[in-house]
């Protein structure tokens, strides 16, 4: 039997000390930063929200983002940490956490979340656009991202994963940047750019197909590093649907999977479409809830377009992403706007697992374990 799981995303606060030209968060004007208290309500929050919607999650997947969360007082974020683990615990429910950061801070700081979370610490990565800013420059950017990427890496024998954005800027550079970094042995995200409170450049539907299919074969059969989300589409080629772990940008049933809350308690099913101000669900803080606004969004499994429950890779994309679909213009229900680009990328990754079963299932386990 599978363990059930919840996503939640703490975003503490929207601040930064970076200027990224494809932030979807961006733009927000406000350093608000979650306090204690207020973490603890929001926490106690979502307790109740789990026993309203009747569900019985063994595991909380809890990732602690912004803005940046390293502009969060240590001590802040310690308390808070240590709070939720055992808050969850207490009730019986393990707790598997980590944070995003852009690792633009000091080693001090940046050697207390690596400690907070044992390693289990993310950032993000684009050597080739300057789109990413630190005080105006993107070598300064840059240099400081690697100088504390190599200092995490030597000091605790680890590897540091990142996720790459694409848009359409940087998708001619995806081959390069995944090959780069998974070379050294780290894990790799990536994923087209949300459009939030940041104007972004677009990605044309033939762009990104080109990015992910170079991504892809740069990696299949090759690495032995974990790329997202190949990893996990092409494990639900190798296994029954009901064994299939779910991922964002991938699931239709955000509602009793997925939840982030805002820094000043406003609760949404993701960052994404907190970014977008779309189908807010309450205030943790307040203890608010939008039931309106919930059943909504719980009703996408059974109301995605028809067409969708008929084709072969509903398995793997179960409609795609509900907040690319909003953003682009249409309806709550409707199927990705990156439908007809996902289905070349998935009949692609089909055909070469096929071209040889046995091989692709034995390396799928090794990357694995």
């Amino acid at each position: 039997m599978l363990d059930s799981s919840l996503t939640l995303h703490m975003r503490l606060t929207h601040g930064c000390n970076a200027d990224c030209g494809y932030c979807s968060s961006g733009g927000f004007g406000i350093r608000q930063v979650m306090s204690v208290p207020e973490f603890k309500k929001s926490i106690q929050f979502v307790k109740s929200w789990i026993e309203k919607r009747a569900l019985s999650p063994t595991i909380i997947n809890i990732e602690y983002v912004g803005g940046e969360i390293t502009l969060v007082r240590s001590d802040d974020l310690s308390a808070m940490v240590y709070y939720a683990r055992q808050f969850f615990g207490q009730i019986g429910i393990k707790v598997v956490d980590g944070a995003q950061s852009n690792l633009l801070s000091s080693q001090e700081k940046v050697s207390h979340l690596h400690d907070l979370f044992e390693g289990r610490v993310g950032t993000s990565v684009d050597d080739y656009t300057g789109q990413r800013l630190l005080a105006g420059s993107s070598k300064k950017y840059n240099d400081t991202l690697h100088k504390n990427v190599r200092f995490i890496e030597s000091k605790y024998k680890t590897k540091v994963p990142a996720v790459y954005v694409i848009d359409g800027e940087s998708h001619q550079y995806a081959r390069e940047q995944a090959v780069k970094w998974m070379s050294s042995g780290r894990n790799l995200t990536v994923r087209a750019a949300f459009s939030g409170k940041s104007k972004i450049k677009e990605v044309s539907n033939e762009d990104l197909v080109s990015a992910f299919i170079d991504v892809f074969d740069s990696w299949f059969l090759v690495s032995n590093v974990i790329l997202e989300p190949f990893y996990s589409l092409i494990k639900k080629l190798d296994l029954p649907m009901s064994e299939c772990d779910s991922y964002c940008n991938f699931q239709n049933n955000c509602s009793v999977k997925s939840l982030n809350i805002d820094p000043n308690g406003d609760v949404y099913v993701c960052q994404e479409m907190a970014d977008t101000k779309r189908y807010p669900l309450g205030n943790a803080i307040k203890n608010e809830t939008n039931e309106l606004n919930w059943q909504s969004v719980h009703l996408r499994p059974r109301k995605l377009e028809s067409d969708c429950f008929k084709c072969p890779h509903y398995k793997i994309c179960q409609g795609g992403c509900m907040s690319e679909t909003l953003s682009s213009g249409g309806d709550i229900y409707d199927k990705t706007p990156y439908c007809k680009s996902w289905m070349t990328i998935f009949d692609h990754i089909k055909s070469r697992f096929e071209e040889n079963p046995k091989k692709s299932a034995e390396w799928l386990k090794k990357i694995s374990n």
